[in-house]
């Protein structure tokens, strides 16, 4: 039997052993590489999480420092290397508040745009160029005190000796005046504005730690919402010359029961009793220094439309008014007024000077088709109820007049038009129909009084009855004479019915009958 070698097979076996041990190596490596990178990576995380965390808090300590009776809540706060810190869901409440909403302010993001790492964040506090706001909401309220909430947030908290740039975006702003409870509360959103305050910079030793002394503040933005479809605005402030500029135009105003409850409730008795709905497009700038004596400038020019006002003093609503209005210092002007008032329509053009009760203005205007109605007689006072009362007008009327009260008196010019009118005297109650004609006014003059021109037509007893006459200064108990003109009469029973006492029954024991001419004239 013959024996082979067996060299050959244990070398083979060797290498195979020798591969499998250094494939278990290489796989060993690899899996202690990953878990290496996975450590490191989870401890980079957790670093970074543990660095957040401590930012967070730290920021939340530092409001808190600064607001000491304010409640703050930080939820996040980020490192973004080389570009800032990131504070998410910032809460800031008021701890005495006993209203169900104690909000101040709720800010869904906040950067502070700062060049930042971590080495230079454990100097300390890193120098602010820009504070971005997002989202934020805010409740501005005034207390029964007519102390705002606002004023707890000033100070503000100190940056740098120069404050950043204040950039707010998409704000939302509800306010409520609890000393007005008449005033809605108001909701203003997408706000959007930029905020820059500028101070001195201090050059000795001592004024360099100083807190800084602002010179300037400056705003600029835009707001929407349910109460505008656009409004840019600008201000400035300037504390060594206390003077403020502000800028305002706005485009599809909406003079809402909202907006306008808090007018009525900040610009006094005479505006409460006033209810205008519709829409306003316009700008105003608004200068003054609160040094001196120097009173306001205000300027600006508004152009109303579909606007619907009501008042107690009118007959009706007035609808589908438009106007053109323009101030300049004090003067006010109000130019193509237009709008009905229940089937009439009304015109009118006015310039006052002035503010004060006293200011002197002039006024045109003219009305076509006023029903002489219950509703007319209504909104009229007494005094003019009275006069009504004697005659007993209806028909209707187009009128035009002409104004100016220089400081102290009144001078009216003024002319009216009838058209199917009928009236009758309280002294002769015979009605007559079918009238028309003019009344005129005159203002007094050098030598004369105020005088109302007569000059009616109206059927009676089948034929034109012509009344002319004159009143000098008109008010109850006045001078003046009416003559009563007429041909061919027709003597009806109703004109024997209203002459007066023993005389109707003289002339019903007479059995007047036919046809009269009349010349009648009461001084």
């Amino acid at each position: 039997m013959r024996v082979f070698p067996r060299k050959k097979k244990t070398v083979s076996r060797t290498r195979i052993i020798l591969c499998r041990l250094i494939n278990a190596c290489w796989y060993l490596f690899k899996l202690g590489l990953t878990l290496v990178i996975v450590a490191v990576v989870a401890l980079g995380v957790y670093l970074y999480a543990r660095i957040d965390n401590e930012i967070r808090l730290q920021i939340e300590l530092l409001l808190a420092q600064q607001y000491p009776h304010l409640n703050i809540s930080v939820g996040a706060a980020r490192l973004l290397e080389n570009r800032g810190i990131a504070i998410h869901d910032l809460v800031i409440s008021e701890t005495a508040s006993n209203q169900l909403q104690s909000n101040l302010l709720v800010i869904d993001e906040l950067l502070l745009d700062c060049e930042i790492d971590l080495k230079q964040l454990m100097q300390g506090p890193p120098p602010i160029a820009r504070i971005t706001v997002r989202h934020p909401q805010a409740w501005v309220t005034r207390d029964l005190r007519g102390r705002w909430n606002l004023e707890t947030l000033w100070p503000l908290p100190r940056c740098n000796s120069q404050p950043p740039q204040v950039v707010v975006e998409d704000a939302r702003v509800t306010l409520v005046d609890q000393q007005n409870p008449e005033a809605a509360p108001l909701s203003l959103q997408d706000v959007n504005f930029t905020f820059q305050a500028r101070t001195s910079v201090g050059t000795t030793p001592d004024s360099i730690h100083a807190p800084p002394r602002f010179l300037e503040f400056a705003l600029e933005g835009t707001l929407g919402g349910p109460h505008f479809r656009r409004v840019d605005f600008q201000g400035k402030y300037e504390t060594d010359q206390l003077a403020v500029q502000l800028i305002s135009k706005f485009d599809a105003l909406k003079l809402s029961p909202e907006l306008m409850s808090w007018l009525k409730a900040y610009l006094g008795p005479q505006v409460s009793e006033v209810n205008i709905l519709g829409t306003v497009d316009g700008e105003v700038t608004f200068e003054h220094h609160f040094q001196g004596t120097q009173t306001p400038k205000i300027a600006g020019k508004f152009a109303v439309h579909d606007a619907r006002l009501e008042h107690r003093r009118l007959p009706r609503p007035l609808t589908d008014l438009s106007c053109e209005i323009r101030l300049a210092d004090e003067l006010l002007t109000i130019e193509a007024l237009r709008c009905n008032c229940g089937s009439a329509g009304l015109a009118l053009q006015l310039e006052r000077r002035g503010w004060g009760k006293q200011a002197p203005l002039s006024l045109a205007a003219r009305a076509e088709n006023v029903s002489l109605d219950k509703k007319l007689f209504q909104a009229l006072p007494t005094q003019l109820q009275q006069e009504w009362e004697k005659f007993k007008p209806t028909g209707s009327f187009d009128a035009d007049l002409q104004a100016t009260f220089d400081g102290e008196k009144w001078r009216p010019l003024a002319t009216l038009t009838g058209r199917n009118l009928a009236f009758e005297s309280d002294k002769f109650p015979y009605r007559v129909t079918e009238g028309s004609g003019t009344l005129n006014f005159s203002p007094p003059g050098a030598t004369q009084p105020a005088i109302l021109n007569i000059d009616l037509v109206a059927i009676g007893g089948g034929q034109p009855l012509q009344f002319i006459g004159q009143v000098f200064d008109p008010q109850p108990g006045a001078m003046g004479w009416l003559e009563i003109r007429g041909e061919n009469i027709e003597i009806e029973d109703r004109m024997i019915a209203a002459i007066p006492g023993k005389t109707q029954e003289v002339m019903r024991s007479l059995h007047p009958e036919g046809r009269m001419n009349v010349r009648w004239r009461l001084d």
